[in-house]
C-alpha cells in the first residue's frame, strides 16, 4: 500500500517542477541559463520539458528533474533526502509510514545528481582552483565543482543562482605582452552570478568586469573582426569593443581549457559577449556576467529606436545615427518588456528580429504587448534580402541607408489592394457567342494563325450583330478588307478601323483610345490585331489591355499568335484556341466559366 503510496507521491512531486521553477523566478514556458554548475557559457539553453517533467540544456544536455534540482540547491546528494525536502515543500513533513516505505524502497547511498560534465573533468585540482570552490559538507560536490552552489532558500526567496562563475585568473591577452585577470574584481563564491532569463541590479559591486575591458580595448588593434563587420572606429570605441586573443570560454570532455580569439562586448561593466572570430568554427558565442540588454541606455532616450536580435545589428544602425538596442537572444524579451514598462519616456518601437522561428515568435510577443501597453510600434523587415540589419549595412550600405531614411514613408505606401467585387463576368460558350459578342469588361484573347483569324473576324463583322473598331496596321486592314461584305444592307452597325504606323504600336493604341473617349467615337467592341507582334510585345500590351477594359468598360478583344496562347491567357478573362477544319469552318477550345474544357464548331456560312 505505501509502496503504492509513495510512487504516487513521487509522480505528484515531479509534476511541481514547474511551480518551483516559478518560485525561483524562472519562466518555465520560456528558456533560461543552464543550471548544471559545469555550464559556464551563461546562455539560455536549458528548458522545461512538460512531457518528461525534467528540465534539459541543449547546449551541455544536462537533464534534470526537481529532485535533482532540489538536491542541487540545497546540497542532497541522496534521493532520501531529496524526496523529503520536496515533501517539506510542496505537502509538508513525511509521515513515518511513509518514511519507512521510501527506505525500504530507496535504501541509503549517496546517490549524486549526474552531472553532463561531471565524469570528464581531471579530479586533481590546483591549490589556487581549490581555493575558489564553495566548501559543502558533500565531498562529491566539493570534488566535481569549481563554481559556487546554490545558497538555501525557501519556495518564492528568488534566491537560486543559476550562473557560474569564471575561475581562470589568469587570462593572458595581447600576445603575451601583458597578462590580467578577467574575473570579477571583487570576488565572492556566494554571488548569484545571474542569466540573461532573470532580473539583477546592475550596479553589484561583485561583478566589475572594467578593468578587463579597458585591457581588451588596448589590445583590440591587434584584429580587423571589427572593421569587416563594418563597425567604424567611432563606435568601436563608443561602445568599448575589445579582443582578447586568448578568452578562455569553457573546457572540453578531456579537461583541456578551450581558448578563442574572441572579440568581447561589454554590456555595461558587469557582463559581456563573447565573439568568436573565427569564420570556420561552429560555436560562435558564449557570454559572462549579466548579459541582458544590450545598449539599453538607448531607452532613456525619446524617439524611433531598433529593437534587433544581435549586437552588430544595433552597432550598424547606431553607426548610421539611429537610436538602436539588441536583445543579444530572444529569451531576453520579457526583460525588454520589463524595462519599458519602466520608463516614462516616450518612444516608437521598429521591432527588426531574425526572419527564423524564433525571431517571428519574438516579434509576435513583442508586438502584442506593446499594443496592449498602447506604445507605437511598427513590425519591420529593414534587411531584405539579406539576413540581418549588419549584412544589409557590410554589403549594400547606400541601399540600407536609403531605406532607413525613407523607412517612414515606405511604410505609408499603399501598394496593396484588396479583392473588389467584380460583375458576373460573360463568357464565350457556344458558335452564337462568338457572334453577337455580348461580353463583359474585360480582356479577350483569341489565339491562332492569321489567316484563319482573318477570316473569323470577316465572319463576325458580315454577322452585324455587333459594332467593332478594329486596331491594326495598314496591310492589316487592307487583307481584311478583302472578306468583308460591303452590300447597303449589311455593316449597318457600321464597324471601323483605326489605323498603327506599327513604330510604336503600344504608344499609339494608347494614344487612339484617349483620343475615341475624347470624342466619344468608341463603339461596342474593341478589337486589336496583335498578330504581327512577338511574344514579348504581345505580353505587354495584354496587360496594358487588360487595364483599358476595366477603365472604358468596354470589353477588347485581343488577336495573337498560336505560340503565345499558353502565356497570354493569364492576362485575359479567356483565352479561345482557333483552327480551321477540313470544311473550313472555325474549331474553339476554351475553357468555360466552371474551369471545364471546352469545343465547338462555329460554321463559317452562318
Amino acid at each position: 500500500m505505501f509502496d503504492n503510496e509513495l510512487e504516487q507521491t513521487i509522480a505528484f512531486l515531479k509534476t511541481k517542477l514547474p511551480d518551483y521553477l516559478r518560485s525561483q523566478g524562472i519562466n518555465p514556458a520560456a528558456k533560461f541559463a543552464c543550471i548544471n554548475p559545469k555550464d559556464s557559457d551563461h546562455l539560455p539553453s536549458m528548458s522545461f520539458a512538460p512531457k518528461t517533467l525534467t528540465v534539459r540544456c541543449f547546449n551541455c544536455n544536462a537533464e534534470y528533474d526537481i529532485f535533482d534540482i532540489i538536491g542541487i540547491q540545497y546540497n542532497l546528494s541522496d534521493f532520501n533526502s531529496q524526496f523529503k525536502k520536496a515533501h517539506e515543500l510542496f505537502i509538508g513533513p513525511v509521515s513515518s509510514k511513509l518514511t519507512e516505505a521510501l527506505n525500504n524502497r530507496f535504501p541509503q547511498e549517496s546517490t549524486n545528481p549526474q552531472f553532463e560534465f561531471a565524469n570528464d573533468f581531471d579530479e586533481q585540482e590546483s591549490e589556487e582552483d581549490e581555493a575558489d570552490v564553495n566548501k559543502t559538507n558533500n565531498p562529491h560536490f566539493s570534488k566535481h565543482f569549481s563554481h559556487g552552489l546554490f545558497a538555501e532558500s525557501k519556495i518564492g526567496s528568488q534566491n537560486i543562482s543559476f550562473g557560474s562563475v569564471n575561475n581562470d585568473r589568469n587570462v593572458t591577452l595581447g600576445k603575451g605582452r601583458f597578462s590580467f585577470s578577467s574575473y570579477p574584481r571583487a570576488n565572492n563564491n556566494n554571488y548569484n552570478n545571474g542569466t540573461v532569463m532573470f532580473s539583477q541590479k546592475i550596479d553589484n559591486p561583485h561583478c566589475d568586469f572594467s578593468e578587463y575591458f579597458n585591457q581588451c580595448a588596448i589590445n583590440r588593434a591587434n584584429t580587423d573582426y571589427f572593421k569587416n563587420r563594418g563597425i567604424p572606429d567611432d563606435i568601436v570605441r563608443r561602445f568599448n569593443l575589445g579582443y582578447d586573443d586568448h578568452c578562455m570560454v569553457g573546457i572540453d570532455q578531456i579537461g583541456n581549457k578551450i581558448f578563442w580569439h574572441a572579440a568581447i562586448i561589454p554590456y555595461g561593466n558587469h557582463g559581456y559577449r563573447i565573439r568568436n572570430t573565427d569564420p570556420k568554427s561552429k560555436e560562435r558565442f558564449r557570454g559572462k556576467g549579466v548579459c541582458d540588454i544590450f545598449n539599453s541606455k538607448a531607452l532613456e532616450r525619446p524617439g524611433k529606436i531598433f529593437i534587433t536580435e544581435g549586437e552588430f545589428d544595433a552597432l550598424s544602425l547606431e553607426a548610421l545615427g539611429y537610436s538602436a538596442l539588441a536583445l543579444g537572444g530572444v529569451g531576453n524579451v520579457n526583460q525588454l518588456l520589463d524595462m519599458i514598462r519602466s520608463i516614462k519616456v516616450e518612444h516608437v518601437f521598429y521591432i527588426c528580429l531574425d526572419n527564423d522561428k524564433s525571431g517571428q515568435e519574438a516579434s509576435r510577443i513583442l508586438a502584442s504587448t506593446l499594443y496592449q501597453l498602447q506604445i507605437p510600434y511598427k513590425d519591420v523587415n529593414i534587411s531584405f534580402p539579406y539576413k540581418d540589419p549588419n549584412e544589409a549595412f557590410c554589403k549594400d550600405k547606400e541601399a540600407f541607408i536609403s531605406k532607413l531614411n525613407n523607412l517612414d514613408n515606405l511604410l505609408k505606401l499603399k501598394i496593396l489592394e484588396p479583392f473588389e467585387n467584380e460583375p458576373n463576368a460573360s463568357y464565350i460558350n457556344a458558335p452564337e457567342d462568338l457572334s453577337n459578342l455580348v461580353l463583359s469588361h474585360n480582356l479577350y484573347t483569341f489565339c491562332g494563325k492569321a489567316t484563319t483569324l482573318r477570316l473569323l473576324l470577316a465572319n463576325i463583322i458580315n454577322t452585324n450583330l455587333c459594332s467593332i473598331l478594329y486596331i491594326a496596321n495598314t496591310a492589316q486592314y487592307r487583307n481584311l478588307q478583302t472578306l468583308i461584305d460591303t452590300s447597303d444592307s449589311i455593316n449597318e452597325l457600321k464597324s471601323q478601323f483605326l489605323k498603327i504606323s506599327g513604330i510604336n504600336e503600344i504608344e499609339e493604341i494608347k494614344e487612339a483610345l484617349s483620343i475615341c473617349v475624347l470624342q466619344g467615337t468608341l463603339t461596342q467592341i474593341i478589337i486589336i490585331d496583335g498578330l504581327t507582334f512577338n511574344e514579348e510585345m504581345s505580353l505587354k500590351t495584354a496587360r496594358i489591355l487588360s487595364k483599358f477594359a476595366k477603365s472604358l468598360k468596354l470589353p477588347i478583344i485581343f488577336l495573337g499568335n498560336t505560340n503565345v496562347s499558353e502565356k497570354i491567357e493569364s492576362l485575359s478573362l479567356q483565352n479561345i484556341d482557333i483552327s480551321l477544319t477540313a470544311d473550313g469552318d472555325f474549331k474553339c477550345s476554351t475553357v468555360n466559366d466552371i474551369g471545364h474544357p471546352i469545343s465547338f464548331i462555329k460554321y463559317a456560312r452562318i
